[in-house]
């Protein structure tokens, strides 16, 4: 295997680590020069997971640094979405958000199934 498989076959493991909590997995594009993010979602991915993967999206956006590991970035933002998520979902209440009746739609067409840990 050349040293570009082993690296991509690296970080790959790495996202399947850092997102075994969740029930989806986010990477940012670096090939770009916007700022561009893809969201699979695992099996059994809610309304919920949208959301977080959203708020997520939105924190990487406003503190990404492009001289920065996006492995390291992507993980701070985990970190900082465990740290807020339940403030930040109050919040919402407080405004007169109902978590229990947003309605965000998890694409369907290709899912991820976890066999296995990594």
């Amino acid at each position: 295997m050349g040293a570009v498989a082993e690296r991509s076959v690296s970080t790959l493991k790495s996202l399947l680590k850092l997102y075994e909590k969740e029930k989806y997995i986010l990477v940012v594009n670096q090939q770009e020069r916007d700022f561009e993010v893809f969201v699979s979602f695992k099996v059994g991915a809610s309304s919920v997971s949208v959301l977080r993967s959203v708020w997520q999206t939105y924190w990487l956006h406003e503190n990404w640094n492009r001289q920065d590991n996006a492995l390291d970035q992507i993980a701070r933002s985990l970190s900082k979405m465990e740290d807020s998520y339940e403030d930040f979902i109050q919040q919402l209440n407080q405004t007169g958000w109902d978590i229990n009746e947003i309605k965000l739609k998890v694409p369907k067409e290709v899912l991820i199934y976890q066999m296995d840990p990594v």
